[in-house]
């Protein structure tokens, strides 16, 4: 059996690339690449001003731009909401918005102690198939919602 680098799932060893995120075996003899140094204090800083920033700083600009657009997604859902019942409360919206909020501040917190853990060299909290998850779920819950608002709308008029 071998490990995949990336998503960490166990695989035969005649397999010639993960049975689940196909990364190619031959990746396991690549050398570790290194990210420029950075300090933990400032890659935690710069993932607080947005989140990803520190993840860009530290050399994983692909998963900081994962993670800036997750944050972006419930940042744009809350303020949404907010703008369109203003002064009317939230209304049918008020699951999403509160969904939306408690997802965009844990990304945020989880973010920054990752970044930090990323400048250190250890294991993040939030793995990139955790976000991914994350993301997919919450895009699932804002259909969902969006889908059961609308028809309650749709029925009174």
């Amino acid at each position: 059996m071998w490990e995949c680098p990336a998503c960490q799932t166990e695989n035969p060893i005649e397999a010639p690339a993960c049975r689940v995120c196909g990364t190619p075996f031959a990746r396991l003899l690549e050398e570790e690449r290194r990210g420029p140094a950075l300090e933990p204090g400032r890659a935690v800083s710069r993932s607080l001003l947005f989140p990803g920033l520190g993840h860009a700083a530290a050399g994983r600009g692909a998963e900081g731009l994962a993670r800036a657009v997750v944050f972006g997604y419930t940042l744009a859902i809350v303020v949404t909401v907010l703008v369109m019942g203003s002064g009317e409360g939230f209304g049918p919206f008020l699951p999403l918005v509160l969904i939306s909020a408690a997802a965009g501040i844990a990304l945020y917190a989880l973010s920054a102690v990752d970044a930090g853990r990323l400048a250190r060299g250890e294991q993040q909290v939030l793995s990139s198939r955790a976000l991914l998850y994350g993301a997919v779920g919450l895009m699932l819950v804002t259909i969902v919602i969006l889908v059961i608002v609308g028809t309650r709308v749709g029925g009174r008029t």
